[in-house]
């Protein structure tokens, strides 16, 4: 029991502890109660979560903030901030170890995230998600696809299946996976209604032509047009002739890959010796954005990219000044639109315990400031120690800049 002294009441607890499940699960509910007198309230609870292992920050349509974390034994793998105040546990999983690295909201529909992971923590892996809030408290997270039938089904080592309804083929892409009883193989092309799996599916003379499918966009892998990834980063969703996109930071395979809203390979971008880390839309270019990259020798870039709905293609190059020059130091991007118009960028750079506010002009870039202190309410020192990541938001007209510190709290940098 905890006991208020007037109106506040200090909690001091490690939410380690074990509860009535186990330790590591950094949640708690607390029940609060009025005494007066020899009379006692009804209970109003109060939900707590922790902070722990996070990986990523980024800013919602409404001015709140979503971090991409795991803190431990239990199922919420994304949390909504005000400011620095955890608000609420977001997206929910039943595999304990599923650790998104990034999550990003869906411009043209709000309801629908992006998310790339850390772990899925399933068989088979995959490092990329599409999430949905279930108000009914179920999980968030569904891959599986049911009730394709079939016109017809040729060969044998390499099955070509012709579906019979077009909306539902425009369900699947190359990549994903096809169950019938006990066989499952891989959709290796793709043309209309017609598939090509890496196997056999169906058995010869089979009588009923009918599947279910899971999505496994993102599966661990390097080949692009089956939508393998490899220890992804950051993402952003672009708005190109009215369509959405996802544009993903592909680091393990270096390159920029980009989707269609239906997780559909459409491009991507590569070059030699290219660590791509994160990267962050264009706030005032619809169809450009920003990647933050190191060179093999360590050199942090930032990179200007476009894409037109078919190919992307690299605008201009500038060296990030003053950030640390660790081959491996994690980046972070933001970006947002000013008052007057420009772009304004801040980077996080975790070796070098700095976050970098830069300007680009036609020709340069110019580094604004460099934010090494949290203000306001913040958990610990002030003092920045690993800023992972950072988001920018717009609160009653002024500019605020946040950073994710450590993977354990967030803080205001601005």
């Amino acid at each position: 029991e905890f006991t208020a002294g007037g109106d506040s009441a200090p909690i001091t607890q490690d939410m380690a502890e074990a509860d009535g499940y186990q330790a590591n699960r950094f949640r708690a509910i607390y029940e609060i109660t009025r005494l007066t007198g020899n009379s006692e309230s009804l209970p109003r609870r109060i939900s707590v979560c922790g902070l722990k292992n996070g990986k990523g920050v980024s800013a919602m349509n409404d001015g709140r903030l979503v971090v991409a974390t795991n803190a431990g034994i239990a199922n919420p793998f994304a949390v909504i901030f005000d400011g620095t105040t955890p608000a609420e546990e977001f997206f929910y999983h039943y595999r304990f170890g599923h650790t998104a690295r990034k999550v990003v909201q869906s411009v043209a529909d709000p309801k629908r995230f992006y998310v790339t992971l850390a772990s899925s923590d399933t068989r088979p892996d995959y490092r990329f998600d599409v999430a949905v809030p279930n108000p009914t408290g179920a999980y968030d997270v569904r891959n599986e696809m049911y009730d394709f039938f079939c016109k017809s089904v040729s060969g044998t080592d390499r099955q070509t299946l012709v579906l019979s309804d077009d909306r539902k083929a425009a369900e699947l892409n190359p990549g994903d996976s096809i169950e019938v009883g006990d066989n499952t193989v891989r959709i290796i092309e793709k043309n209309g209604t017609t598939l090509i799996v890496d196997g056999r599916v169906f058995p010869e003379g089979a009588r009923e032509l009918r599947f279910n499918a899971q999505s496994t966009a993102g599966m661990v892998g390097d080949r692009a047009e089956m939508r393998e990834l490899r220890n992804p980063g950051g993402l952003a969703c672009l708005n190109v002739n009215g369509r959405e996109y996802v544009a993903i930071a592909d680091t393990g395979n270096g390159r920029i890959v980009v989707w269609d809203d239906k997780t559909t390979y459409i491009a991507k971008y590569e070059e030699p010796s290219f660590i791509p880390m994160t990267l962050a839309a264009d706030p005032t270019a619809p169809g450009t954005f920003w990647v933050a990259e190191r060179s093999d020798s360590g050199q942090a870039y930032l990179k200007e990219l476009t894409f037109d709905g078919a190919s992307l293609k690299m605008v201009k190059q500038y060296p990030l000044l003053q950030a640390s020059t660790t081959k491996d130091g994690q980046l972070g991007l933001a970006t947002i639109k000013e008052p007057y118009g420009t772009a304004r960028f801040a980077v996080s750079d975790a070796e070098g315990k700095q976050v970098l506010e830069y300007r680009v002009s036609e020709d340069n870039i110019r580094l604004e400031s460099t934010l090494k202190t949290a203000i306001g309410v913040c958990a610990g020192d002030p003092i920045v120690e690993k800023p992972l990541d950072v988001a920018y938001v717009t609160n009653d007209g002024a500019l605020q800049l946040f950073a994710l510190d450590s993977g354990d709290r967030l803080v205001r940098l601005r």
